[in-house]
This record gives structure tokens, sequence and C-alpha cells, in this order.
């Protein structure tokens, strides 16, 4: 009986090892080039997905950031659409800055529309390429509804002061004026705005038809792009004639409403005022934020830019574009 168990526990021994020799053998054999290469696809292919794992996340993050809701014709139809007469007034505060523009923006800075920057900080912050935080800046604007013979005049000063400017501009202007001047405008850095396709008021619109007033800002828009392949970013309402629901309504189209600071008579060409006259007013209430308009029609105003441009640097005021 002791033998039979010592022999049944050697055959035990001799298989276990036989057993654990194959085990090895399977383990230490090479893996062949083909194995070898699927074997790294895999790993190559899983190191993949974990590498695009969190920028999946982060790209879904930032589109979901970045979405914007826009209101419906009928929330924008119950938007008050009064008639307002925008006038920036002669009433100034210790900084020379107009009641009027001041109280336009505490009222309809909500809908991305501004009459001036506010102060030195907003200034800062919303003027490209200020050199000095603390330095006064003013925002140069002319507005164009047609060509009247001094675009170039202007153009030719702007280039040589090195001042850049916003040309609003309307569809008519687009259609009928050299559009060499107009890629001149852009090729030199200027920027232009929509100032409607017709010129026409766009609370007058509003009072039939919401898309009527689209297509007044659409169809200009559009030409622009179509000629000049050029985006527009900022609106100027004509004559200064708006309604808050206007505001709403250009906001909700993408664009960021721009009325000013500075205005005076200068659009009537067959009546100009005297450029003496002309720069005394223009340069007697500078004011840091200011938005200056002036009409690009306007022969005195061509005249006179280099010496307005002077006047106002030497006051320590310097011409950018906003970055609103």
């Amino acid at each position: 009986m002791k033998k039979k168990f010592i022999l049944a526990l050697c055959i035990a021994v001799l298989f276990a090892g036989c057993s654990w020799a194959a085990v090895q053998e399977i383990s230490e054999t090479p893996q062949t080039s083909a194995e070898t290469q699927t074997s790294e696809e895999v790993k190559e292919a899983m190191g993949t997905i974990q590498a695009e794992k969190p920028v999946t996340e982060t790209t879904a993050q930032t589109t979901s950031e970045t979405e914007i809701s826009k209101i419906s014709d009928e929330e924008l139809s119950q938007i008050d659409n009064t008639k307002v007469n925008y006038g920036q007034g002669v009433q100034f505060d210790p900084e020379n800055r107009p009641a009027g523009a001041l109280d336009f923006n505490s009222k309809y800075e909500k809908y991305n529309a501004y009459a001036l920057f506010e102060n030195a900080e907003d200034t800062a912050q919303n003027i490209s390429d200020s050199k000095d935080a603390s330095s006064k800046t003013i925002c140069l604007t002319f507005d164009l509804g047609y060509e009247a013979g001094c675009t170039e005049q202007i153009l030719d000063t702007l280039k040589e002061k090195d001042v850049k400017a916003i040309f609003f501009i309307t569809g008519g202007y687009v259609r009928y004026a050299d559009s060499k001047i107009i890629q001149r405008m852009i090729d030199e850095g200027h920027v232009l705005g929509n100032h409607g396709y017709n010129h026409k008021s766009l609370q007058a619109l509003l009072e039939t038809s919401i898309p009527d007033a689209e297509k007044e800002l659409d169809d200009c828009e559009a030409m622009v792009k179509e000629k000049f392949g050029y985006q527009m970013k900022y609106m100027r309402p004509p004559e200064g004639v708006f309604s808050e629901r206007a505001l709403a309504l250009a906001q909700r189209m993408g664009y960021t409403t721009l009325l000013y600071s500075f205005a005076y008579k200068d659009w009537e060409t067959n009546n100009q005022p005297d450029p003496q006259y002309a720069l005394e007013k223009i340069t007697a209430h500078p004011h840091d934020g200011e938005i200056m308009l002036l009409h690009g029609v306007s022969k005195t105003n061509a005249d006179i830019l280099p010496k307005i441009i002077d006047n106002l640097r030497e006051q320590g005021f310097e011409f950018k574009l906003p970055s609103v």
C-alpha cells in the first residue's frame, strides 16, 4: 500500500512539471510581426481615444458657453417702438461729456448701443491698440449716403496722419460710388458700418413689419459682403432716429449700434459751415471716449480735417477704433 502511494505521488509531480513547462513555453513564445503590429495598433488606438476624450468634452462645453439665444419676433414686438430723435445735447459734465450721450448709454447699453465710451477704463477696454490705458481717445466716424467728391481727400488725410475711422455707408453709396474708394477704405484699415440700404428709419419700418426692418440692414450688409467680402458689425440709425425696438432688432442681428457724442450741421453741401467756425465747434468740447460724427459729403470737413486731428492731438487725444 505504501509503495502504491509513493508511485502515485511521483506520477503527480511529474505531470505538474510538464504542465508548468508547457505554460512557460506558451508565455515565452515570441509574437510574430503581424501579432506585434496588431498589438501596437490596439495600444495606439486606445491611446488616441484617451487623448481625444477630454478634447471632445471641451468642445461640447465651449459650444454650450458660446450659444446665443435670440428673442423671437413676438418678444421683439413687445418692446417699445416709440420714436426717439437723438441729440447729444449742449449740457456737459466736468469731463466735457454731453448729457444726452450719457443718458443714451444709461438706457440702451443693454442693447450693445453706445453714444460714447464712458470712462477711462471702458475706453481702454473698448478702444483697440491703446498704448496707454490712461490716454484720452476719440473714435472718428463718417456718415456717407452718397459720394460728393470729398472722400478721397478725407482718406488722404487719414493716411497721412495715421488715423483709422469708421465709415457708415448706405446701400446707395455702395451701388453708385466708385468701388475703388470703398476698397481703399478696407485696404487702409478703416471700418465699414451699416447705415441702412435706403437710409430709412428702422423705427418707422418696425411700425408695420419686422422683416422689412431686417431687410433694410440685411440688404446693405449682403451687398457689401458680395462685392468686397467684408462683414459689417456696426450699425448707425439714419438721422439719429431710433426706438428701443430698433436697437433690440440690431442686437438680435449681431450689430453693435454706435450713435455719437459729437455732431453738428455739416451735411448741406450747398450751405457749408465756415471753416474757422467748424474747427472751433469740433474742438471745443473734446472728451475721453468721444464718438465723433462728421459727414463725408462736407467740403469744409475735408478741408479742415488735418487741423482737427492736429488740434485734438495737441490737447492730448488720440484717435482709435472700437473693439466692442
